[in-house]
């Protein structure tokens, strides 16, 4: 299935009510999109959710009531000492059976049995699986992790916005044509259940580990990388050359913002046209770029780098 980006049933701003967004994820249906047997959350219902909320009290994470799969951890990045220990504590709670007491609330939940989401995750062959519910704004998603025994293995993006499907159809136009190096590995496409869907295998082996800081492997996939896919290009065939004209000529034409005087805002502009007037028949090593290189967006293992959230990729980003 491929992305469709011009669909009018997706929002373009992510204003959404915690229970409007629950509901649209587990009936996967597309803002503003009709259907026959409808999810209501909150209602009077047999299926019941656990909640974990944010620090404003919004819904972060949501799970199958009684489960014993601590699956939101699938998207909680370990890095340091203190997140390693709540891990460590999530997993004895669900081990034993106290996974609930360590969230913030229920909700019941009413509709099709089984609701569209976890026909979809079954149907994908998982036993099991978590919510996140994403970052409020104009590219809200949110990602369901499916599991088959005690590790997620595979993961479905749902679009809430447009931006959001953008963004998810660069990340499937990447995935379907992505390099092919030693070093590097990239989750698969999987078939989606719906539309503003993007479904992906889970590209961590059992012993890959995520680190705050670069390791020999990261220096050596990179080098792989550039050496590669870099090359010189024109800079006046570059995509982003256009658009960086057109910004400095919005500057010129704007007012100095709060606080900065004239002198120095015409200052800076003058200090923007020098370093943007390069030569047009200039040339600029470039290569393709991740464009969100984190350490929470990969995890390594001596051999390779295991990359995903492939959402911001450039094809041609200045080195260097």
């Amino acid at each position: 299935m491929t992305l469709t980006t011009h669909t009018p049933l997706i929002q373009t701003e992510a204003v959404l009510t915690d229970m409007t967004l629950l509901g649209q994820i587990l009936s996967l249906k597309a803002p503003g999109e009709a259907e026959a047997a409808p999810v209501k959350v909150g209602a009077n219902g047999e299926t019941w959710f656990s909640l974990i909320h944010n620090p404003d009290g919004s819904i972060r994470w949501a799970f199958p009531a009684g489960s014993r799969q601590p699956g939101y951890l699938a998207f909680y990045a370990a890095t340091g000492a203190k997140a390693r220990l709540r891990r460590a504590v999530a997993r004895v709670a669900a081990k034993l059976g106290l996974q609930d007491r360590l969230a913030h609330g229920k909700v019941a939940v009413q509709g099709p049995s089984p609701l569209p989401l976890q026909a979809a995750v079954e149907e994908l062959g998982a036993t099991d699986f978590a919510v996140f519910t994403g970052t409020a704004g104009a590219l809200r998603k949110s990602v369901v992790a499916g599991f088959k025994g005690r590790r997620p293995a595979f993961f479905l993006k749902i679009a809430h916005t447009q931006g959001a499907l953008q963004r998810l159809a660069q990340e499937q136009a990447f995935l379907r044509e992505h390099p092919e190096l030693s070093r590097w590995a990239y989750p698969e496409l999987l078939p989606a259940p719906a539309p503003h869907v993007l479904a992906l295998s889970n590209v961590r082996p059992p012993r890959a580990r995520q680190a705050n800081r670069l390791q020999p492997v990261h220096f050596a996939a990179l080098q792989q990388w550039y050496h590669a896919l870099g090359e010189n290009q024109a800079i006046d065939r570059l995509p982003w050359y256009a658009e960086l004209q057109e910004r400095i000529q919005l500057l010129q034409r704007s007012a100095p913002p709060k606080g900065l005087s004239i002198t120095r805002w015409n200052h800076l502009l003058a200090a923007l046209e020098v370093r943007a007037q390069l030569p047009r028949a200039s040339y600029l090593q470039v290569a393709p770029a991740h464009g969100d290189f984190t350490p929470w967006n990969l995890f390594y293992d001596p051999q390779r780098l295991y990359v995903f959230d492939w959402e911001l990729y450039q094809p041609a980003a200045p080195v260097g």
